[in-house]
């Protein structure tokens, strides 16, 4: 706190998030008069700060200047992208106070840009008045083996996946008949045949109501699909506003009937320890399920950086894929928190699981980038 501001790096899974909320009470002890600003630049890591905010959201509240005075709270710092960057930093020269948490050396970097030099630019060590942390024990779980097996990828990050990927798939098998909680996947496409296979072989054990898609959406990559929908089903947020689902957001289904879907969002996302009224009990017709909630069986791997997935069976798919890299590799390796829950399958294993995955209707079927699966539709919060 004395310094003013700090830069502080650690890999996936060492408590980054926790670290930080901590520092923002130590800040508002020692600080009560000044103004502590929380950002990100996805929804879902920004909902995991208190009062976190889109870096997005924040530059257009913020453009008249409220920064006087305030410490603003920077996480997943690696996927800011530059411009975003230029707009802040004149609001050093305001008095703000820049405290900058992320991976830089092994997550994913901003969506369309192959580099990003901040981590060892003059200005980030200008912002954050020149001192630099390391953050190095795990947390997120206690699979020490795990840890190391991921980390140990760090120094290898430019070089192409496939030379680790042989001992990693003999370690971390997938052995039917274990049925994946979550599969990760490069294309929002993969990802809609995915899910609709998964839900479509789950439906009938549960009472569910069945939701027909409207037509595509222009303007995102998470396009609507066919859903059966039941009690206790996660689904997540796809909102091109906040008014009443927040985009990225995990949402749990507490009740159905023949014309409304209720759902809580998921408590870890809560602004405060007591949900309010836009967080649990929401009612939406089908439609607005249809249009503002996504199935999350299958995610691609450009979303999931920052969540972590507990108690689930996460499978890898793509590693053989031309765009899959070694980021793609850490960032999915680190979701779990034991090495029993992850599988990375074989080849063959991958093939045969696309083969009972029915294609998706032609007239709902978008541009297919086959790129880093695109980060979450950043709308403004």
């Amino acid at each position: 706190m004395a310094n003013g501001g700090a830069v502080v790096q650690g890999a996936a899974g060492v408590g980054k998030t926790e670290f930080l909320k901590r520092v923002i009470a130590l800040v508002k002890r020692d600080y009560p008069k000044d103004r502590v600003i929380t950002c990100a630049e996805m929804h879902v890591a920004a909902r995991l700060l208190p009062q976190g905010r889109t870096i997005a959201h924040l530059l257009h509240k913020s453009k008249y200047n409220r920064t006087h005075r305030a410490w603003v709270i920077v996480d997943e710092a690696s996927q800011v992208h530059l411009h975003f960057w230029a707009r802040m930093a004149p609001w050093k020269l305001l008095g703000a106070h820049f405290i900058v948490v992320g991976d830089f050396k092994g997550q994913f970097m901003p969506i369309g840009e192959k580099t990003n030099d901040m981590e060892d630019s003059r200005q980030l060590h200008h912002m954050c008045n020149g001192l630099e942390l390391t953050l190095s024990t795990y947390r997120r779980g206690a699979d020490e083996q795990l840890f190391k097996d991921y980390t140990g990828l760090y120094k290898h990050v430019d070089e192409l996946p496939a030379r680790v990927l042989l001992a990693l798939r003999e370690k971390y098998p997938w052995k039917p008949p274990t049925h994946p909680s979550v599969i990760l996947v490069l294309s929002h496409r993969k990802r809609r045949q995915l899910n609709g296979f998964v839900n479509a072989m789950h439906k009938d054990r549960h009472e569910s109501v069945f939701i027909k898609a409207p037509r595509s959406i222009k303007g995102t990559t998470q396009q609507p699909q066919n859903m059966h929908v039941w009690a206790g089903l996660e689904l997540m947020g796809c909102s091109r506003s906040a008014d009443r689902i927040v985009n990225g957001v995990p949402y749990i289904v507490t009740g159905i009937t023949a014309k409304t879907v209720t759902v809580d969002m998921d408590q870890r996302f809560w602004l405060k320890a007591e949900p309010n009224k836009d967080e649990v009990g929401i009612k939406l017709t089908h439609k607005e399920v249809a249009e503002l909630l996504r199935l999350t069986q299958a995610l691609v791997y450009a979303n999931v950086q920052g969540r972590t997935i507990r108690n689930k069976h996460v499978i890898l798919l793509d590693t053989h894929h031309r765009h899959f890299s070694m980021r793609h590799l850490i960032v999915g390796m680190s979701r779990v928190t034991d090495g029993k829950y992850l599988h990375i399958p074989t080849r063959d294993q991958e093939e045969a699981l696309m083969e009972k995955a029915p294609q998706l209707e032609e007239d709902v079927l978008i541009e297919d980038t086959d790129d880093e699966g695109e980060s979450e539709d950043e709308g403004e919060e």
